[in-house]
């Protein structure tokens, strides 16, 4: 396998041999019954197409070092840092520019993520308000998380919806699509054909969003 690819494999109750491939590895969940070599042998057949999964999700998150005119994405859009040295660290955004201003003590992704989180919030709560008086529903609040596997989760039992942070880096069209989807878990906690026809009735292109958001540039990951 590729030099810097990690497997992990994980044995489950589950019906099927499954591979997920994300940035930071290739994960293999394995049915308690199936026999080793029977695994090895799966894994032979993949392997091309394994090495060229994690090839191109991997080169979705970039390795960031948070210096001067280095490109990120806000909302869709790719925005240039300038950096600049003051007395106390602050982060501003101006049109196509960040403009941080640091100290040598300064946490220069922490004060992205915390500027990236002010710019989501708003737009996350205003698509929530909306969404939910469609649907008629009522989520209880609204967190925004560093995630590295999913865009957002809702607590089916509670209302608690939480997205991740990395979703400020896309378009709002791929945002109100993820908000969607959670909310529609208070509907239907499960992924069945119920919860697809929902979806289908109130986001009818929500199949290829999903497949531009996994596609786009990640921001933060985790």
């Amino acid at each position: 396998m590729t030099t810097g690819m990690q497997i992990t494999f994980k044995r489950k109750r589950v019906k099927n041999l499954t591979i997920r491939v994300k940035p930071e590895g290739v994960f293999v969940t394995i049915p308690w019954g199936m026999r080793e070599a029977q695994v090895q042998d799966f894994i032979r057949q993949k392997k091309s197409w394994i090495e060229s999964s994690w090839a191109k999700v991997s080169t979705r998150q970039r390795a960031y070092t948070y210096t001067e005119g280095e490109k990120h994405w806000l909302l869709g859009r790719e925005v240039t840092l300038r950096v600049i040295q003051g007395s106390s660290s602050s982060c501003r955004i101006q049109g196509d520019e960040v403009v941080l201003t640091v100290t040598p003590e300064t946490d220069r992704k922490r004060m992205l993520e915390q500027a990236w989180g002010e710019q989501l919030r708003p737009i996350l709560v205003c698509l929530v308000q909306k969404w939910a008086a469609v649907m008629q529903v009522h989520p209880s609040e609204l967190a925004i998380k560093n995630m590295t596997s999913r865009w957002g989760s809702c607590n089916f039992r509670n209302g608690k919806l939480s997205f991740a942070l990395d979703l400020a880096a896309k378009p709002e069209d791929l945002i109100e699509s993820v908000v969607i989807h959670e909310l529609t878990h208070l509907l239907e906690p499960s992924h069945n054909q119920r919860f697809q026809q929902l979806m289908a009735s109130w986001d009818k292109e929500y199949r290829s969003k999903r497949k531009r958001l996994n596609h786009f540039p990640r921001e933060f990951y985790g």
